[in-house]
């Protein structure tokens, strides 16, 4: 008799442990969700991870593990290293795209305040800026978030962009030179918009013309 009562005894202990670890559990997993969710908002690797494991270490749950028994604690911390290991290589890839994501968007603001400066009339600036551009393409720094064609289609489509307004504002700004080079135009921009700019540049002549 005594064999069976601790047969039946052992089964309840086990049966008991095992709905505390799944109570636990539950509670546990909402919360480490919500942990790693605002820890992968970031930009910043380290503090991301830093912040999770200050977040989520087994103390943080005592409300939910005191007075059970050393077997249910000791499954609930297998469970929440796992968890947790598995949230660390979500934690990264997240925050690792958010900086992609931040020093692409900061690249394309500045770039992009070179460009139209580099399309200036003032020819000083225009200079400088273009140096500028140059100088920031020709730095290995700039180029490690991107892929080697997405760095290549970068530069050139900005080196082209540049070549673009030049011309575009040329014709309003310069009108006798766009009307003079129209050939030279078209091998950069086209035939199409070469021509389009051609023709504003004749009507800015013929404005300015009549104005006189």
């Amino acid at each position: 008799l005594g064999k069976v009562v601790e047969d039946i005894h052992k089964e309840q202990v086990t049966a008991e442990n095992n709905a505390q670890f799944q109570n636990i559990v539950k509670k546990a997993a909402v919360d480490i969700e919500r942990i790693s969710t605002a820890a992968s908002r970031g930009t910043d690797v380290k503090l991301a991870v830093d912040t999770f494991e200050k977040l989520t270490q087994p103390e943080a749950w005592n409300e939910l593990t005191n007075g059970k028994r050393k077997r249910v604690k000791t499954k609930f911390n297998q469970w929440l290293n796992k968890q947790k290991l598995n949230e660390y290589v979500s934690i990264t890839k997240a925050v690792t795209a958010n900086h992609i994501k931040f020093v692409k968007q900061s690249n394309n603001d500045h770039v992009n305040e070179l460009v139209l400066k580099a399309a200036s009339t003032n020819f000083y600036d225009a200079k400088n800026a273009y140096s500028q551009l140059l100088a920031w393409f020709a730095d290995p720094a700039n180029s490690v978030p991107y892929s080697i064609e997405e760095w290549k289609k970068f530069e050139e489509d900005t080196l082209k962009t540049v070549e673009d307004l030049q011309y575009t504002y040329g014709a309003k700004n310069n009108p006798d030179f766009t009307v003079k080079n129209e050939e030279e135009i078209s091998k950069v921009l086209g035939p199409a918009k070469a021509k389009k700019l051609v023709e504003n540049a004749k009507l800015k002549i013929l404005s300015d013309t009549r104005e006189l």
